[in-house]
Formats: structure tokens, sequence, C-alpha cells
């Protein structure tokens, strides 16, 4: 059994130890800046990948030297052809070079739906900073000292005092919902959130500076229509230290809390005017963007990364979701691969995440919705939000049925599919639908109302004449 045509890792990439304790490896790509995660089994068909070995070699040696573990050539096969895909490895067929421009191809079709799909966060194409960093790190280097941690810390308990202190004169203060993004209010909060992105973002870059680490690329993107800043600090991932990447990952998040911190502080010693407004939305902006999104652990930001790395679990969202997937097949499946192990004893937090991620995606992508709405229809742009939650909802409903459709046209697959749960489990989700649907909305109109006592009589003029003084409309009239 031979590899076709000699295949062989490319002798470009980069391939370093990120954990020695799970032994998980690192394989960065220089010219796509790409960045994939292997484990220990992994990594070792990758470091015999030279060309002269061939599959029943590989399975050989692994059978001898990592017993009692053992692969099968159709695992092998299976993971060769991804790294066919990733783009990994050469051989010398002629056709190798038209497969790597259909993967990259594919690649371009997957970033094309992803932006799709995330109307809410468009990113543009960047640049490469590091001259820009570089010169920044040597003024900024000392943000990185004990001394000015200690001063971030005093001037949290600082504001967290003032805001405990003045929480209802600061709640009374905070605009309403439909007040938020309508007026004046709205290019306060469209300054914030582009100021405190700019400054969040350079915070992730400086920090992977610090520890080594590089930042490929620099750009602007759209943030809910808001032009500001995003980096691409993936090279972290060559860090072996996990506390090096937690702290990358929060640089973020710590920015954002110190900024709503100072914010505070001038909200308090200030009277109301521009710069008050200003920093009342720096506040909301931090505090409840850290909460809902780059500090929450259920969506793939800030939050996500520093629990990945906290747990010891790569690729948390990928195997979260192939833990609750292989789940709902054995629900719904009657042995559908023979002979496969059970669930893993820690598959079960895995599969709850992944639940617990997918619900509050699809709560947060509501709320959002709802929240651009009520911005979008007193301007009468009721089409444009109506075009672009038919894009969203499309597409990420896009791969489950034609991952669905797929299933099904396997051949076989019904003969194993038990009835009574899959029907259970089909009318308990469309009792669900309704009762969502069936559920009524808020909603607010407003009109003119004229209100008249019980016994109010009208009273008009009967002669002709000239009209010298009225009494202003609200005032009392006494007889």
């Amino acid at each position: 059994m031979n590899l076709p045509n000699n295949v062989r890792l490319r002798p470009d990439l980069v391939l370093q130890p990120q954990d020695s304790s799970s032994g998980t490896w690192i394989v960065k790509d220089p010219v796509s800046l790409r960045y994939f995660l292997f484990g220990a089994d992994e990594h070792f068909f990758l470091q015999r990948l030279d060309g002269s070995r061939t599959m029943t070699q590989l399975i050989n040696e692994f059978a001898r030297e990592r017993a009692p573990r053992k692969m099968t050539p159709r695992r092998l096969q299976l993971f060769l052809y991804d790294l066919f895909r990733k783009g990994l490895v050469c051989t010398d067929a002629t056709s190798h070079g038209e497969r790597l421009l259909e993967s990259e191809n594919q690649q371009i079709r997957r970033d094309t739906v992803a932006t799709a799909t995330n109307l809410l966060a468009i990113r543009l194409p960047g640049i490469n900073p590091t001259g820009l960093l570089d010169w920044l790190y040597a003024r900024t280097r000392w943000c990185f000292s004990w001394t000015l941690f200690l001063v971030c810390v005093l001037v949290g308990c600082w504001a967290t005092l003032i805001a405990i202190s003045e929480f209802s004169v600061l709640a009374n203060e905070i605009p309403r919902v439909d007040q938020f993004l309508q007026g004046r209010n709205l290019l306060w909060l469209a300054i914030a959130l582009a100021g405190t992105k700019i400054l969040h973002e350079l915070g992730h870059a400086l920090t992977c500076r610090h520890f080594g680490g590089s930042c490929h690329e620099l750009g602007i993107m759209f943030l809910l229509f808001t032009p500001c800043l995003y980096c691409n600090v993936t090279d972290a991932w060559i860090l072996r230290s996990r506390w090096q990447r937690i702290a990358i990952a929060a640089a973020g998040i710590i920015v954002e809390l110190q900024l709503a911190a100072l914010a505070v502080i001038v909200w308090h010693y200030t009277l109301p005017g521009p710069l008050h407004s200003i920093v009342l939305n720096i506040t909301i902006v931090c505090t409840v963007g850290t909460l809902l999104f780059n500090g929450n652990p259920l969506l793939k930001f800030d939050g996500y990364f520093i629990l990945s790395d906290l747990c010891g679990t790569p690729n948390l969202w990928e195997q979260s979701r192939n833990c609750l997937r292989e789940r709902i097949v054995r629900l719904l499946v009657r042995d559908p691969r023979p002979g496969l192990p059970r669930p893993e004893p820690y598959s079960g937090w895995l599969a709850a995440y992944a639940t617990a991620s997918i619900v509050y995606r699809v709560v947060l992508l509501t709320t959002i919705g709802l929240f651009l709405y009520r911005a979008l229809h007193p301007l009468g742009l009721d089409l444009i939000f109506v075009l672009m939650a038919a894009v969203v909802v499309g597409s990420m409903s896009f791969s489950a049925v034609m991952s669905l459709a797929a299933w099904f046209r396997r051949p076989g697959k019904l003969r194993h599919l038990r009835i009574v749960s899959t029907a259970s489990l089909a009318l308990a989700a469309m009792t669900l639908a309704g009762a969502i649907f069936a559920l009524p909305l808020p909603s607010r109109i407003s009109a003119p109302i004229s209100l008249q006592s019980r016994d109010a009589v009208r009273i008009y003029a009967s002669t002709p004449g000239r009209l010298v003084r009225a009494i202003d409309y609200g005032n009392d009239v006494v007889a």
C-alpha cells in the first residue's frame, strides 16, 4: 500500500509544540498565514511524511511505537485527504497545483459565506502593520509594567465605588432602548464604539508583540455598520505558554474595562454636555460589549479563547459541536457506526457547552435584529432590515439543511432511523417554534389623543368681534 506520488510535508511549514501536557502541536503556513492545531498522534505522522514511507510502514510504526493505540488505513487516508485539502502536503503529481488551487477557491467560498452570515461585523482586507506596531511598542512598553497594573486596579476600584454610590443617577441618564440609536446619541455611540474598538485591537496587537508574536494583518472592519479597527493575532498560537496566550486574548477585555473605569470617573466629575455624553456611551459600550460579546465564552471571541486555554481543550468550538452531533445521532439512529466507542466522560459538558452557545447565539442575533429594526423602522428602511435578516437566517440554515440532506442520501441510513425518537424530536421542535411565533411581541403606536371631561361644554362666540387676549393652552379657566 503505497502513498501516491511521494506524499510529503511541505518543507516551508513551521511545526512547534504548543502544550506539552496535552501533546498538541501548531503548524504555521507562512504563505497563507494560517494556523493548524494537531494532536500527538497526528504529529507522529506529520514527522514521517518524507515521501519515502508507504502507508503500511506508517501504520506499522505507529502500532509499534504508540501501542496499544492503533491506526486503520481508512483513518490514515482521511487524515491525508485533510492535509491535501488544507494544502499542507505536496506530491510529484502534475495535478497537485490544481488541487491546491481548488482548495484555495473553496476557502474563498467559505470566507464569502461566513461574511454573508456575519453582516454585523464585515472585515475589509488589511495591511501588514509590523513597522507601525514596532514603533508603537517602543513608546508603550511601559504599559506592561507591574506599576501600571497596580494603578489600573486602583482606578478600577475607584470607578466601582462611584458606580455603586451613584447608581441611581447613572441609570437615569442611560437612554432608553428606543432613544439609544436615535438623534444625537447615535453620533456619540458611533464615536465611542469606533474609539474603544481601535484601542481594543491595539491592545491585542501590542500584547502579542510583547510576548514575541507577530500581527500579520491590520485593517478596517464595520462593526454594527460603524468603522473601526481589527488585527490578526493568530500568531499567538505558536507561543508555548498558555498564560501568555490567555494574556493576549484578555488584552482587549482589560483595555475596555479600564476605559469604562476612566469613563465613569470623568462622567462623575463633568456636567451635561458633549464630553459627558461621550464618556457615558463609552461606559455602555465597554461594559455591555464585554458582558455580551468579548468576555462571553459562548461566542467565538476573546472569552472563548480564554476558556479554551484554561480548560486545555483546543478547538473547543469544533469539538463541542462534534460531541453534540454524536449524541443526537445516537439518539435518532440505531447503531449508526458499529464498533464506535461510547462518548468520553467529559463529552457531556462539551455537548452542554455547544447547546448553550447555539441557543445564546440565536437569542443574541434575535435581540440585535429587534434592536436594528427599531432603529431602521422610523427611517423607512424596513426593506433593508428584511433583506439582511433573510440573508443571515438563510445562510445559517443552508449548511444544516445540506448536511441533513447528504445524510439521508446515504444508502441504508433510513433503515437505522429511530422513527419514534425522530418523530418526537420533530414534534417538540415544531411545538417550540409555534410557541415562539405565537408569543405576542411588544409593540408601540404613537397617535394624538384628546381627553375631555364628561360634563364638558363647548363655548362659542355668538357675536362678531376681535380677539384681544387668549389664555394659553393647558391653563385653568376661572369663571
